[in-house]
């Protein structure tokens, strides 16, 4: 195989049907991992600084198994597959833990949470590092990656959406979001995590479109600690992408772990939850089509910059609102939903596309399949940020006396509540913005890459074919080495 089949709008379905999915099993970086520690925290009255503290050491532990899961998923071949063994053990794994932690009860320790919250997160990056990493192997050219990375919200959304709707069902006491719809959440995802696995799989055979970089039979810890720092050192546009989105994803962290009180705890809005999900999934459907558009005219690179700008805005405006802004529910949706809702979204295919990228370019460059590393290493900064930032949000909140489920705060709590959800936010998003305009992966650049890739694949095949599907890496015999590429 010279380059991977082409991408139909039913393959990018079955891709996006699990990954729909991965929003009812709240884990990871999913859209809801945002509500979680608010809910519960709420519903069990933790105290804020001592939860936000031990979730930031949590962290440490991401920086272990990430890694570790995106190495492995790139470097073993078991007799079941090469991604598919963590992905399927990841979806049950995460559905067992998922319901001892949700399962609703009178009282629940915060020890227990935050240790069978770290079990969450590992169960969830088994899935997701692999699973993410497939999709780098699915697009190789310029247009094609667009087309799949901006219309993979459009299925992801309409089948994650349904986690919006599940507040509304008579079985519920009340519309607010709490642990017992948590629990359900888990259990749909439990459900329907195999089949949506063995779609995706049909549709994607792993012999057919992913590659497996051989190793030695006897590898001691030492020289994998050597790959990992070469593919990572030599991938300079990967190091410069993570370096942004370490500084520049501060305010947007420290936002997530206070969603939930902010809106409900704050602003009051609460019992609104189902229209804001179902505002941000109606947006999200709408997004994509746009953003398919605008990539035919604007770069990724381009696109990124200007919509990460233009979403700085949605920070002012929440910074400006309070419990007693007139139409607050209505302003809230508008900002966050209408405006930054599109944005979001269309910002979020971009930067898939953008680590696909990265992770070809580390393909080209060091011929060493590198995609599980890459996207691990990238899961880890956003986690980590959530852990450590989020988390650092919540004591901070907690220390100037925000109580969560108070009917009332403090002028101090809420102050401290605003910097944090919409002044770092704003900041962060001006930073990045600027920061990106310098980004080296142009689109010339990787259509060269895109190039290279498939000739060096097709030499491989002719001289020196591997067994198993392997032929997207190519072969390191001297003879297939190309001239550099021009910035």
């Amino acid at each position: 195989m010279s380059q991977p089949p082409p991408i139909t709008y039913k393959k990018i379905a079955a891709y996006g049907l699990f990954q729909g999915l991965g929003a009812y099993a709240v884990v990871g970086y999913s859209p809801m991992t945002m509500f979680v520690t608010g809910v519960v925290a709420t519903q069990y009255g933790f105290d804020l600084v001592t939860l936000g503290v031990m979730l930031s050491f949590l962290t440490i532990l991401d920086m272990i198994w990430d890694p570790a899961i995106g190495r492995l998923s790139d470097t073993r071949k078991t007799r079941f597959g090469q991604r598919r063994p963590w992905i399927i053990a990841g979806a049950i794994l995460t559905t067992a833990v998922g319901l001892v932690l949700f399962y609703p009860r009178d009282m629940m320790s915060i020890w227990y949470f935050v240790v069978l919250y770290g079990l969450l997160n590992l169960t969830g990056s088994m899935f997701q590092v692999p699973m993410q990493a497939m999709g780098t192997a699915i697009t190789r050219d310029y247009r094609s990656r667009d087309k799949l990375y901006m219309t993979l919200p459009i299925f992801v959304l309409t089948i994650g959406g349904g986690f919006n709707l599940l507040p509304q069902l008579p079985i519920f006491e009340t519309t607010r979001l709490t642990v017992e719809v948590l629990a359900l959440s888990i259990c749909i995802f439990g459900l329907l995590s195999l089949p949506a696995i063995w779609v995706m799989f049909r549709s994607f055979p792993e012999e057919e479109y992913f590659a497996i970089q051989p190793k030695a039979e006897k590898e001691g810890v030492k020289e994998n600690f050597r790959q990992i720092w070469h593919l990572l050192k030599e991938n300079k546009p990967f190091l410069f992408y993570i370096v942004v989105q370490t500084v520049g994803g501060i305010g947007t962290a420290a936002m997530g772990g206070l969603m939930f009180f902010w809106f409900d705890g704050y602003l009051g809005i609460g019992d609104a939850f189902t229209q804001i999900g179902l505002g941000f999934v109606i947006i999200g459907l709408i997004a994509p089509i746009i953003g398919v558009q605008i990539t035919k005219f604007i770069s990724r690179r381009k696109l990124f910059v200007i919509g990460t700008l233009l979403s700085s805005i949605n920070g002012l405006v929440m910074f400006f609102l309070t419990p007693g802004t007139p139409y607050v529910l209505e302003i809230f949706i508008f900002s966050n939903v209408v405006f930054s809702g599109i944005i979001t979204v269309i910002l979020g295919a971009v930067t898939f596309g953008i680590l696909a990228d990265v992770v070809d370019y580390g393909r080209f460059k060091t011929r060493q399949e590198g995609a599980g590393l890459y996207i691990s290493t990238n899961l880890i900064i956003r986690k980590a940020q959530t852990a450590v930032l989020g988390g650092a949000g919540i004591a901070i909140v907690g220390y100037f006396g925000f109580v969560a489920g108070a009917d009332t705060q403090t002028e101090e709590a809420s102050m401290a509540l605003r910097v944090m959800v919409a002044g770092l936010p704003f900041l962060s998003s001006l930073f990045i913005g600027i920061a990106m305009w310098w980004f080296p992966l142009t689109k010339r650049r990787m259509e060269i890459i895109a190039k290279r890739l498939n000739q060096r694949a097709e030499r491989s095949q002719r001289n020196s074919p591997v067994e198993g599907g392997n032929s997207a890496i190519a072969s390191t015999h001297p003879a297939t080495a190309e001239p550099a590429i021009e910035s």
